[in-house]
């Protein structure tokens, strides 16, 4: 399996046609492509991004999509784009204590994030807040 973030820890984010080459390298050498995506609106928000749901979905095996860092109180919604590979799981995150007794209710979260665009919203307010950060610590004469 091939492990990546969008965006990674340090801001760098995937263009599609990364994505596109890195999903079929994966295929090609029978590999699984996961996208962690704890700072996914972040990433589909930033302003060279050209990367939607809609690629990501269709570009990887498993990816998720992060709460916590873009207005939810915690979780992820995790996406199978490979019916199979969800066989089970939710036994496993059980056994492995990944469960929360009410954990559905997490769901509510990213109902009200997805209505009405508040998502990408949120995420695009961030993006620009710290551009600001970036500017004025440009403005006193450091470097990225």
């Amino acid at each position: 399996m091939v492990y990546i973030s969008n965006s990674t820890e340090i801001g760098t984010i995937y263009t599609r046609d990364e994505l596109k080459a890195l999903f079929q390298f994966c295929q090609s050498h029978h590999l699984l492509l996961y996208l962690d995506g704890a700072r996914l609106g972040h990433a589909l928000t930033a302003e060279n991004s050209d990367l939607t749901l809609a690629a990501i979905s269709e570009y990887t095996d498993v990816f998720y999509i992060g709460g916590t860092k873009n207005g939810a109180l915690l979780g992820e919604a995790i996406i199978f784009n490979k019916p199979e590979l969800a066989i089970d799981f939710d036994y496993a995150i059980k056994q492995k204590g990944a469960m929360l007794a009410k954990g559905r209710i997490l769901s509510i979260q990213f109902l009200e994030l997805f209505k009405d665009d508040l998502y990408f919203d949120l995420a695009r307010q961030a993006n620009a807040l710290a551009m600001r950060i970036a500017s004025a610590v440009r403005e006193k004469g450091y470097t990225f």
